[in-house]
């Protein structure tokens, strides 16, 4: 490791720090008496009249009351360093780079790299241009992501395991259509994975189509004691399933979404889940009844409401309890009821 000194006219002084040293409070005043002061003396002449300003960075080294009183002494101006904020990396540099690259520079960025405030709001969406094997190399990377979302790729199950594996501390995960249309097989291996994940938070589907394999939902039902939303998309999840899940995390659920063919008696298990604040619900099934729809009037915590293609019941969901509920979206009278009271 070297420390380097430095101002307008260039280098003042590479210094080496000996092998396994660590550069500590005592250390650093020894460098600075030592080291940086004969080099200006020789160096920058004019600083013996005019006393230097130093800037450092606010590590504990830097910051201790032995070389706070040493520069004191020599009249030396400390310029405030301003505090570290993790999330300008962003602005500068790209999330693969962060698990690739920078973190590999030295400890200190290795420990930058691992700072929560960085991951809290950083998602992985791999592009077009990497493999699953690239996917994959960039979580094991990433111990600290919190939201993946898998836009790209074909090995599910590797993915997944490898996510549950590295990434123990992620609340978020995006399903999009290319990780569906696979195996039966590979869907409930998938599922068993995805039950695993303790942190999870965050489920989503949007974007997915086609058939899933009847039990898919179970292991998450039983597992991801942290799940509070789930968003099934279009994909053509059993009743059985539904139910089952639904049942499961009634107590703990704070939204839910779903767009495909609504069975009848959904809506019972729906107004159990008595947190629930987030509904959003596309329907398909144009033989649904009133009193299908009935239990919703004891969801009373609702902040957001949205059912579409659900205009035949406009007489009765004007008079469902939600008068807490703020609801978003396009209103659209043909095809679609925003109900807030």
């Amino acid at each position: 490791m070297f420390i380097v000194a430095y101002d307008i006219d260039g280098v003042i002084l590479h210094h080496a720090v000996p092998p396994r040293q660590t550069v500590n409070a005592d250390y650093y005043c020894r460098f600075l008496q030592h080291h940086l002061c004969p080099a200006l003396r020789r160096k920058r002449r004019h600083l013996g009249v005019q006393n230097p300003i130093i800037l450092h960075d606010n590590a504990k080294s830097h910051t201790t009351a032995a070389v706070k009183d040493l520069l004191r002494r020599w009249q030396w101006e400390i310029l405030e360093h301003p505090p570290y904020s993790p999330d300008m990396i962003h602005a500068i540099t790209s999330i693969e780079d962060l698990a690739l690259s920078i973190q590999h520079v030295n400890l200190r960025w290795k420990e930058v790299s691992h700072d929560d405030k960085l991951w809290k709001n950083a998602i992985f969406e791999p592009g077009d241009t990497l493999t699953d094997e690239d996917v994959v190399q960039h979580l094991k990377n990433m111990p600290a992501l919190r939201a993946f979302s898998a836009t790209q790729g074909t090995k599910m199950k590797l993915l997944i395991d490898t996510l549950c594996n590295s990434c123990r501390e992620v609340q978020r995960l995006d399903l999009h259509k290319t990780y569906m249309l696979r195996t039966m097989s590979a869907q409930l291996q998938s599922a068993q994975l995805l039950g695993q994940c303790k942190s999870l938070t965050t489920l989503s589907f949007d974007g997915s189509h086609g058939y899933v394999v009847k039990g898919m939902l179970e292991p998450v039902a039983d597992g991801c004691p942290s799940l509070q939303h789930i968003h099934l998309g279009y994909c053509e999840f059993s009743a059985d399933d539904i139910r089952y899940l639904l049942e499961k995390k009634k107590h703990q659920l704070l939204s839910f979404s779903a767009k495909f063919f609504f069975f009848t008696g959904i809506f019972k298990f729906l107004s159990e889940c008595t947190k629930l604040e987030h509904l959003h619900i596309e329907n398909d099934n144009d033989n649904l009844t009133y009193d299908d729809i009935h239990p919703l009037k004891q969801l009373t915590n609702l902040k957001y409401f949205a059912l579409q293609y659900f205009f035949k019941y406009v007489p009765f969901l004007q008079h469902l309890n939600v008068s807490s509920c703020h609801c978003l979206g396009i209103p659209d009278s043909r095809t679609s009821v925003y109900v807030a009271n």
